[in-house]
């Protein structure tokens, strides 16, 4: 994935959120896949059951006996999700009207692709 395809997706999750607000939740969150960069607007109750699969993942991958069942732990570790309140990436003009903060989103792309 390039980097403007990632913001366009963060983007596009952000508009999703500002057009239903009240579906998402007081909490909802942006949700990025570190390894596949992979973006989505994860509801209020989404986000709870995610931390709670995080957390089991991290328990068993502490349990693994052997070798192979600690790699897979390890991978699977690797994909948990790293969050973002999607009420920081919205902006509001002086008229009300509610868009997705450039800036914000800016800041998190460059999280996941390092400039040279």
């Amino acid at each position: 994935m390039k980097k403007q395809d990632f913001i366009n997706a963060v983007n596009n999750a952000v508009m999703a959120y500002i057009v239903d607000t009240e579906g998402y939740g007081p909490e909802a969150q942006l949700s990025v896949n570190p390894v596949t960069k992979f973006v989505y607007a994860d509801t209020q109750a989404d986000f709870l059951s995610d931390i709670a699969d995080a957390e089991e993942t991290v328990e068993n991958e502490a349990a693994a006996d052997r070798d192979a069942d600690e790699e897979a732990e390890d991978y699977q570790a690797s994909q948990n999700p790293d969050y973002y309140s999607l009420a920081k990436l919205v902006k509001t003009d002086k008229d009300g009207h509610r868009s997705p903060d450039e800036r914000a989103i800016g800041r998190i792309a460059a999280i996941y692709f390092k400039e040279n």
